[in-house]
């Protein structure tokens, strides 16, 4: 087979997919509804909109955000819905004022549809719930 073969082909046209995917995770533009790199809708919107600088990949936050581990612990599907819909007018437990004096940047609002914000607090729930 020569140069251009079939195999060959997918190959260099699954490395330009994923660094595309890479670049545009990069820049900052969101991928809802442009591209899923093979990601759930939930993992879409919460790399797109851009919940993984301040939280983490892997959850684990970071200087600029706290964990989301034991989200279920704390949070109802429609109290964390809430929440992502208007942070700052969410009521002060004593647990978020203590996160908030820890991590000084406040909680972004994020300008989503209430669908998008359904299958974002089920992707959190579900995959940092325990």
């Amino acid at each position: 087979m020569g140069r251009g073969s079939g195999v060959t082909e997918i190959s260099h046209r699954s490395n330009r997919r994923r660094l595309w995917c890479v670049c545009l995770w990069l820049v900052g533009i969101s991928l809802v509804g442009v591209v899923d790199c093979g990601r759930s809708p939930g993992a879409v919107l919460y790399f797109g909109s851009g919940c993984a600088r301040c939280h983490g990949a892997d959850f684990s936050g970071t200087q600029l955000g706290p964990p989301l581990k034991g989200l279920k612990a704390y949070w109802t599907p429609e109290s964390l819905s809430q929440y992502l819909d208007q942070p700052a007018s969410f009521g002060q437990t004593d647990r978020l004022k203590a996160l908030h004096q820890k991590y000084r940047i406040s909680m972004p609002r994020f300008d989503m549809t209430a669908e998008q914000r359904q299958i974002l607090v089920a992707y959190l729930l579900g995959k940092t719930g325990d």
